[in-house]
This record gives structure tokens, sequence and C-alpha cells, in this order.
């Protein structure tokens, strides 16, 4: 009787998202930082002998490590671009990463698709409230009930724009060094989950793709269906959400990988 009555609203649904469809938004340009000197970077870039350098991340433990040296390494700038972003072990210390650059003064933009943001509106406000972060969702949903079921049945008369999602995954620090791949942020990405795990690939890379990966992510960030986040969310932010996160991240997301410059620089060798 349930399906039946939930079927029976289906047309009533599909009209309502019709006749209320989102509209772009018209925001000013914002663009990628030129390049800054950080001594990591500054370092691998001398020890090539090429001015593109690559570094495959094949295994998940691995491809952890190098993401928190690339965003503990940020001085002036870091983007971040993801189709999703769990609330687990490795997303909360990737939360930890972005308020620790931010604190250090460095401009964070986070760019998020909004496929299976359900649930996480506290971590993405939260996130937002810091003075250096700007956070914008990717072709949002217009209604937002706290459902994936309900958001797919409620915004059925926008399926032809809510079908384009946005599947890139880019890190970049300084416009010097990226990470780019298949990895979302989450658990099973990395090996870290305790039932089930996908076999992932990454690039970590310098030199010219980098200007090209930020090219590609400024397009994004700038593309009219890329939303600041008090848009989507439609309220305001508070101070003691976000000393709440901090509280939750210094308990949830600790990481013991404590390196200097040198090392750092050998884990690059080997």
């Amino acid at each position: 009787m349930t399906r039946i009555k939930l079927f029976a609203l289906l047309p009533f649904l599909s009209l309502m998202g019709a006749c209320r469809s989102l509209q772009p938004v018209n925001l000013q340009g914002e663009y990628a930082f030129p390049p800054a000197h950080a001594p990591l970077w500054d370092a691998i870039a001398a020890d090539q002998t090429e001015e593109d350098w690559f570094e495959v991340l094949n295994e998940g433990s691995r491809a952890l490590e190098w993401r928190v040296r690339v965003m503990r390494s940020a001085t002036e700038s870091m983007d971040l671009q993801t189709f999703l972003w769990k609330e687990d072990r490795v997303g909360l210390q990737v939360a930890r990463e972005v308020i620790a650059a931010a604190d250090r003064g460095v401009r964070v933009r986070l760019l998020l698709d909004d496929s299976f943001t359900v649930g996480e509106n506290d971590l993405i406000d939260a996130l937002n409230h810091h003075p250096n972060i700007e956070f914008r969702i990717y072709n949002p949903f217009r209604h937002r009930p706290d459902s994936v079921a309900m958001r797919q049945l409620f915004n059925m008369g926008e399926f032809s724009r809510v079908d384009h999602r946005m599947h890139n995954k880019i890190l970049i620090a300084d416009n010097r060094a990226v990470i780019f791949g298949g990895r979302n942020l989450a658990d099973e990405y990395f090996g870290q989950h305790q039932l089930g795990n996908f076999r992932d690939m990454e690039v970590l890379a310098g030199g010219r793709v980098v200007e090209e990966m930020s090219q590609s992510f400024d397009e994004y960030w700038n593309s009219p269906w890329s939303f600041p986040v008090e848009i989507v969310l439609k309220r305001a932010s508070l101070e003691h959400d976000l000393a709440h996160l901090r509280a939750e991240l210094v308990s949830r997301a600790e990481w013991g990988m404590e390196e200097s410059a040198e090392e750092k620089f050998h884990a690059w060798q080997t």
C-alpha cells in the first residue's frame, strides 16, 4: 500500500520539481594563485631531470600519506575537488588538514558534488564558517530532504539537470603539486574500511600538469552550477559549529605522521 501511494505521488513530485527548477548563479570569477615557493616541492623539482614529474600512488596507505603531505605543504593556497566526502576516519582526517591549512593563512577552496551530501550539512557548514575556507556545492538538488531516495523523488522534474554529476578528484597545493585520480575521500578508497575496499589509483605530479589541473578546477569552480554553501543550505553558520568540529577532530582524526623536511624528501626518494 505504501508503494502504491508513493507511485501515485510521482506525477505531483515531478510537476513540483519542474515548476520550481533551480536557476544558475552568477558570481564574480575566482582563480588559482600563481605557483608559490614551498620547500618540499622545490627540493623534489630540483631532483628531477625533466620539468614534469609523476609518482603513481597505487597503495591506499601511501596515497593517504602523500595526501597529508600535500595538504601540510600548502603555504598560500589549496584547492580540493571531489565527488564524495564521508565523515569517517579518512574524511575527518582530510577535514582536520583543511582546517589546519586555513589556520596557517592558506586560502582553501573546496568543491564537492551534491550526490551524497545527505547527513553532512553540519560538517560542510562548519568548514564554510572558517574565514579562509570557501566551500561550494556542484549542481545541488533544489529540494533537500535528509534521504538519498527522497531527494531523487522530490527532484524528478529536474532529472536532466541533476543527472549531470562532477566526478573529478583533484587536490592542489600552492599550484606546485597535484594529486588526481579515482579516490574519493572515504575509508574504502584507502584500504581503511573493515568490510570492503576499492582497488584504486592516483598520481602525484608536479610541473606543467599542475597548471592544467588548476585550470580544470577553476572551470568547475566558476561554473554557474557551483553554488556557495550558504545558498545551498540556506541557514546561518554559527561559530560554535566550527569549534565543535575542531573538538571532534581532535578525538576522532588523530594522525601520527610528523615529519621533518628531510624525512619528507626521503619519503619521496624511497
